[in-house]
């Protein structure tokens, strides 16, 4: 999904996403308020900068074992995202933060070691 694609769509509450797509490009859904569940294929490798930033409705998301870059403030300013279904381990997670894949200031992500985020792990969609 391109840069800036979706920036502002104050109205897209769902999106269906091609079992092929390999990255979100900066601000592609930004500002997307209604947006309340976010389900990425498990061949998203990359979350660019900024790309989900102030979906203010976004409660959960389920993100594939694949990830292997979160980049700054992807999902900031989701204070509604409380829920995080994850396809891999929690070490691989911790490990993919660890690692830089996960920069800092990451809403949810921030919070894996601490209260307030639920953290699913090795989620496998039915």
């Amino acid at each position: 999904i391109g840069a800036h694609a979706f920036h502002g769509c104050s109205s897209l509450k769902n999106v269906e996403f091609p079992d092929t797509m390999v990255r979100i490009c900066k601000g592609a859904f930004s500002g997307c308020s209604s947006l309340g569940t976010l389900t990425l294929p498990l061949s998203v490798e990359y979350i660019e900068e900024y790309a989900f930033q102030n979906c203010a409705s976004l409660k959960t998301m389920t993100l594939g074992s694949g990830i292997k870059e979160i980049e700054i403030r992807a999902f900031s300013g989701c204070p509604l995202l409380k829920t995080v279904y994850y396809g891999g381990s929690e070490e691989e997670l911790k490990n993919l933060k660890e690692n830089g894949g996960i920069a800092i200031d990451n809403g949810p992500f921030d919070a894996i070691e601490s209260d307030g985020v639920n953290i699913v792990y090795n989620y496998s969609a039915k």
